[in-house]
């Protein structure tokens, strides 16, 4: 049900997250995009077959700009993670790498829910119901 109110809410504000986002800049997108683009493993996914998807097509001008800017993307995630890694005490470090090479699990458990998010015909609930 929450992957139906993320899709509920760019479908009645899908307007004002763009306007948002171009009148906002930087630390506006960076918000937005902390709120709004959930699950991580899925975000982390899609950018990852986009950048696949570009590579055949990065000698045009445009799409190697869209290949690059992608490209740059999952660039910085590795990096946040690469940094959070590192300023985790010793003890932790190696149990967090072990839960990062488990993400593709929950790549599975969120496709799945996206899935049943999008078969179910049950309404969504309202906070205030």
């Amino acid at each position: 049900r929450w992957l139906q109110g993320q899709r509920e809410v760019w479908r009645r504000y899908g307007r004002d997250i763009v306007r948002l986002l171009v009148s906002r800049g930087p630390g506006g997108a960076w918000l937005l995009s902390a709120v709004l683009l959930k699950p991580r493993t899925m975000v982390a996914a899609l950018k990852a077959l986009l950048f696949l998807v570009l590579w055949p097509l990065a000698t045009w001008p445009l799409t190697g700009v869209l290949h690059t800017l992608v490209g740059l993307s999952l660039l910085l995630d590795g990096l946040y993670y690469a940094a959070g890694l590192a300023l985790v005490p010793s003890a932790w470090r190696w149990p967090m790498v072990r839960a990062l090479l488990r993400a593709p699990l929950y790549l599975i458990m969120w496709m799945r829910a996206l899935v049943w998010s999008l078969t179910s015909r049950e309404a969504w609930l309202r906070a205030r119901d």
